[in-house]
């Protein structure tokens, strides 16, 4: 994937990057949700959230480990999104790989809520928006 050059260099500056356009985008999508909800071959200790980056490389981004967070601060996210009902949360998000790499929390300024929702048990992946990917 080509990187495109960014306002004033600035990694983190809002655009639609450029996407890798490949013919399995359904098959990574899949493989991002299931590894959203825990359901993927790569073994894993705890809940996670799924980055699907514009080269349509997955980022697993661990959650805190199980039973870590303070109560007060899983009542707040449950008050959000119960999680008696498990959704599946489609985030559009700065996925290109060197703003997440470089500051998650700057490239995706929800990502302490997302994780939150992963780790009450909802499903959570983040990817660029481009219309390639929306219908899938």
């Amino acid at each position: 994937m080509r990187e495109q050059p960014s306002e004033g260099g600035d990694i983190f500056a809002a655009r639609m990057p450029e996407v890798d356009m490949r013919p399995d985008v359904e098959k990574i999508f899949n493989q991002a949700r299931k590894a959203a909800a825990g359901e993927s071959d790569v073994d894993v200790k705890w809940r996670q959230v799924v980055v699907v980056t514009p080269g349509r490389m997955l980022m697993l981004q661990p959650c805190p480990p199980p039973g870590s967070m303070p109560a007060n601060m899983v009542g707040q996210i449950e008050k959000l999104l119960s999680p008696k009902v498990k959704r599946k949360i489609a985030v559009i998000g700065h996925t290109e790989l060197k703003a997440p790499k470089g500051n998650l929390g700057k490239a995706i300024p929800l990502f302490g809520i997302l994780s939150g929702l992963a780790y009450i048990g909802h499903s959570v992946w983040i990817f660029e928006g481009h219309a390639s990917a929306l219908a899938i």
